[in-house]
């Protein structure tokens, strides 16, 4: 469940720095997924303890490319 909500998150409009704000993330994950507000935040809490993404204040979150990281 984790991966298909992840691939609806990575389909998210982004703005030009590519940061997914929260509002489309709420209309994307919630609907399509059947969760609330609390639990949409649960789930990108786990993303973030996880490495694929990471909050921007006030905006929303930005995935993390993990080709781009230093070995």
């Amino acid at each position: 469940m984790n991966e298909i909500a992840f691939d609806k998150l990575r389909g998210c409009r982004t703005n030009a720095v590519g940061t997914i704000g929260f509002k489309n993330i709420r209309l994307k994950l919630c609907r399509s997924l059947s969760i609330n507000k609390k639990q949409c935040m649960d789930l990108l809490k786990y993303f973030e303890i996880i490495g694929k993404i990471e909050f921007v204040r006030q905006k929303g979150v930005r995935i993390i490319d993990t080709s781009m990281r230093a070995k």
